[in-house]
């Protein structure tokens, strides 16, 4: 069975010229694209001024403000912690069940005390009230094995656009080229960007955005592209 954001984490990889197998995640690198989860971290180390979008433009999940909500929750500290999240955000109504019946302290959350995944349903004591409560409210679980491996590959991409934010916004525009000349276009018109309720419009136009904002230039970063 396919999975689109697997494809989508691929094509990516496939479009900056890595393959899946080629990754290797070293720990001081995880430890930076946490960090940067921080937008003021983010700002202050690779930019020049400080906006509302997030970092990460194009990353599925690391790039969403939904994301970021849930980073308000909880305070994420390694790898596992960061896949916990990604399979929290794609369960459904993964993060009240946790809330409600789970975590020990609703005030200060802990992820890894969250049923995230599939295979954590095992953990449950099926007499205890609040684990029964959860099973009710609780209506999707994602498998562990996509997660961790798209949380694997969009560190990977997450360090490339980093270190090397030229290499990844050239790759980003040649799956998007359609999408980032609109927002070229069109940039000065808010009415535009407002009103056109496109993900791939707002991907581009939050990117062109972090890439003025790294001091780089769109129009020559995409130069004969």
């Amino acid at each position: 069975m396919k999975n689109k954001v697997i494809e989508e984490d691929l094509a990516l990889l496939s479009a900056i010229g890595l393959k899946e197998n080629e990754i290797i995640l070293k720990d001081e690198d995880i430890d930076l694209v946490i960090k940067c989860f921080d937008k003021k971290f983010y700002s202050s180390n690779f930019k020049i001024k400080n906006t509302f979008y997030c970092p990460f433009a194009g990353i599925i999940d690391f790039g969403s403000n939904l994301f970021f909500d849930y980073l308000n929750i909880f305070s994420i500290k390694n790898f596992s912690e960061v896949s916990k999240l990604i399979a929290m955000l794609r369960g459904t109504h993964s993060l009240d069940a946790n809330l409600d019946w789970i975590v020990s302290d609703v005030n200060n959350p802990s992820i890894s005390e969250c049923i995230c995944f599939r295979d954590e349903l095992s953990h449950l004591d099926m007499n205890n009230e609040n684990h029964n409560g959860f099973m009710k409210e609780v209506k999707y679980l994602p498998l562990r094995e996509w997660v961790e491996r798209h949380t694997k590959m969009i560190f990977a991409l997450a360090t490339i656009f980093l270190k090397e934010p030229i290499r990844y916004y050239k790759a980003l525009y040649s799956l998007n080229e359609e999408a980032f000349k609109e927002v070229i276009k069109n940039k000065n018109n808010k009415e535009f960007i407002i009103n056109d309720k496109n993900s791939k419009i707002e991907m581009a136009y939050a990117s062109i955005i972090d890439l003025e904002d790294r001091g780089l230039n769109p129009e020559e970063v995409f130069k004969n592209e």
